[in-house]
This record gives C-alpha cells, structure tokens and sequence, in this order.
C-alpha cells in the first residue's frame, strides 16, 4: 500500500516540503524560500488524489501570489496561475478527477474583499467560478 506523504511549508526557509511519515524524513521540494527581503514562501497546499502532485501557494518577491503545481516525479515547480497585486490566491482542495483544483481568491476593495470559489483546470489552466462576487467584511476592534 502507498502512503501519501504529508505536505507543509517548511518554517526555517519558507519553502514547500514533504514529510515521509513512515521514516518521519522532511525532503524539501522548493529551494526559492527565504525571509530575507525580498520575502517568498510557500503557503496553503493540497496533494492531489493519486498523492503524486501538490498544489500551492507561493508568496513571490513581486509580493504578489501564484498558484503552483509540483509534481513530486519531477519536482519542478509550474505556475498555473499568477495573481495581480490586490488579489490573494489559495487552494483548497482537489476534484475527484485529478486534473481540476478548487481555489479561494480574495481581492481587495477599499476595507473589504471580494471572495470567490473557483477551479483551476490543471491542465489548459482555465479557471471557471464556482461562486462568485460574496463579500467578506473584517472588523477590527479599535483602541
């Protein structure tokens, strides 16, 4: 039986990473991370259903985010989609099939952001809402 490894981002360097949880060994799969300015890292990932790819977050130096596919064959990073600077993007989860990955963007309107749901065809790159233009409010209690 195979045993899909649990993904994270590695905190000492900020890049994307696997643990084997059978010989509880970290493998790093990105080596761009660094808190140095200007700061990248990985952020929210999802191994996809055959545990053959992860699909990520990553913080770049234009201070912008991308959505980003490694495959852990290969581990070479692919960006499927790159993010203009007011909006955020992370995914969430896989569809069934494989080849589609559910994201939440988040774009930034005066105090509020926008939040929609959508999928992201791995393949032709091709995003498609799901639910789109529901507002999110943050409220902050003021000193």
């Amino acid at each position: 039986m195979r045993h899909a490894p649990f993904s994270f981002m590695d905190q000492e360097t900020g890049d994307l990473a696997i643990r084997n949880l059978r010989t509880n060994e970290n493998t790093r799969l990105t080596h761009e991370g660094t808190w140095d300015d200007p700061i990248h890292f990985a952020l929210t990932n999802v191994i996809s259903p055959d545990g053959k790819q992860i699909a990520y977050s990553w913080y770049n130096d234009k201070k912008t985010y991308d959505l980003k596919l490694i495959d852990l064959g290969n581990k070479t990073p692919v960006t499927l989609y790159s993010a203009d600077a007011d909006i955020e993007i992370y995914p969430v989860s896989w569809f069934s099939d494989g080849k589609r990955i559910i994201v939440q963007k988040f774009k930034k309107l005066n105090d509020k952001y926008t939040w929609q749901l959508s999928s992201v065809n791995i393949n032709t790159r091709q995003k498609t809402g799901i639910i789109n233009n529901a507002f999110m409010m943050y409220f902050f209690e003021q000193s």
